[in-house]
C-alpha cells in the first residue's frame, strides 16, 4: 500500500520543494533512517538534533533547503534536480561555520565540482544515496520513500541490453542513455548535461535523447538515439546533430571526422555517426558495465569530432 501510495505522490509532488518536504517528513519520523542518512552525507547525529525546512532565521535572503543544527555543529543541505543555479558562495557567506552538503540527480562537471569543493561542499548523488540504503534493512515507509526518489529523480535501474528487439530492453537501453550522459558532466572542457524532456525525442522508427553540450558561450544539442527501420540490418546506435538546432556545424561535414568503429551518414538537414555492424554487435554481447562504457566512449568520441566549432 506504501509503495502505491508514494508512487501516486510521484506523479503530483515532484518539484524539488516537493521532494524536500518528504525528505524532511521522513528524517523527522524515522529515527534508524535520519542516522544512516546523515552519517552518509557526514553530518553528526546527536539527540539534540533538530531539523529545518528552509531554514531562514540567520540570512533571509539564503534559504538552505534543509538546516541541521546539533548541540555541537550546524550543517546545510541543498536539493537538486535539474536546476543547475547552486549559490555555493552565497551559502558559505550566509553560513560560513555550518558543515555544507549537496544532492542532485546529475554528477558535477569539473568547473562546478571546483567552485563547490572551494566553498566547502561534499556533493553526492540521489543514485549513490538511493544504492546505498538499497544494501541495507530499510522499513517499509524507508524502502516506499527511496521509490518516490528514484521516480521524480528519474533514478533508473539498469538492466543489460541483449535483444533489441524487445521493448523492454529498448526502454533498458533508453535509460543506459540518459544516466550514461549525467555520468559525464563533462568531456575535455566542454560542459555536458541532459537537455530535458524533448518532445522531437522521437519519430515513426526511432526514439532518443537529446543532450546539450557548452563550451565558451557555444552550445550544440546532438540526439543519442535507436533507429528502426524496415529492411536494415541490425538497428541502428547512432548520435546525430540537426542544422535547425547545430547551424554552427553546417557546411563543415565534409571537415568532420568519424571516430572509430563509426561511419557517417549526411543528410540535407543533418548529419550523423553511426556505431558500424561489428561495433553493434559487440556491444549487445557485452556486459551492462562494458556497454555502459562503450555508450561513454561513443559520446565522448562524437562530441570530440566537432569540439573545435565550439
Amino acid at each position: 500500500m506504501l509503495n502505491s501510495f508514494f508512487a501516486a505522490l510521484s506523479e503530483r509532488l515532484y518539484k524539488e520543494n516537493d521532494l524536500s518536504d518528504i525528505l524532511y517528513a521522513l528524517l523527522k519520523s524515522d529515527q534508524n533512517f535520519r542516522e544512516k542518512f546523515l552519517e552518509m552525507i557526514d553530518i553528526g547525529v546527536d539527540d539534540n538534533l533538530q531539523i529545518f525546512r528552509e531554514y531562514t532565521e540567520e540570512t533571509p535572503d539564503c534559504r538552505p533547503d534543509l538546516f541541521f543544527n546539533g548541540s555541537q555543529s550546524t550543517s546545510l543541505l541543498e536539493i537538486k534536480q535539474r536546476d543547475r543555479n547552486y549559490h555555493f558562495d552565497q551559502y558559505k557567506k550566509g553560513f560560513p561555520d555550518s558543515k555544507r552538503r549537496f544532492i542532485s540527480i546529475y554528477k558535477l562537471n569539473k568547473n562546478d565540482l571546483m567552485i563547490a569543493e572551494i566553498n566547502d561542499f561534499k556533493c553526492y548523488t540521489w543514485s549513490y544515496i538511493i544504492e546505498t540504503f538499497k544494501k541495507q534493512n530499510n522499513s517499509e515507509l524507508v524502502t516506499s520513500v527511496l521509490k518516490y526518489i528514484q521516480e521524480v529523480c528519474e533514478v533508473e535501474e539498469l538492466k543489460q541490453v541483449s535483444d533489441l528487439n524487445c521493448l523492454n530492453n529498448l526502454n533498458s537501453l533508453l535509460k543506459l542513455f540518459r544516466m550514461t550522459i549525467d555520468d559525464t558532466p563533462s568531456i575535455d572542457d566542454m560542459v555536458v548535461s541532459t537537455y530535458g524532456k524533448v518532445t522531437r525525442a522521437y519519430g515513426d522508427s526511432w526514439i532518443g535523447c537529446y543532450m546539450q553540450i557548452e563550451h565558451a558561450g557555444k552550445k550544440l544539442w546532438p540526439c543519442i538515439a535507436i533507429c528502426f527501420e524496415d529492411l536494415k540490418e541490425y538497428p541502428e546506435i547512432m548520435i546525430w546533430f540537426e542544422y535547425d538546432w547545430n547551424s554552427i556545424l553546417r557546411g563543415k561535414v565534409n571537415e568532420i571526422r568519424e571516430p572509430e568503429g563509426t561511419f557517417k551518414i549526411m543528410g540535407d538537414d543533418y548529419f550523423a555517426f553511426q556505431l558500424n555492424k561489428d561495433d553493434y554487435k559487440s556491444f549487445i554481447a557485452a556486459t551492462l558495465e562494458e556497454q555502459r562504457i562503450k555508450i561513454k566512449i561513443f559520446i565522448e568520441n562524437a562530441i570530440r569530432a566537432v569540439s573545435k566549432y565550439l
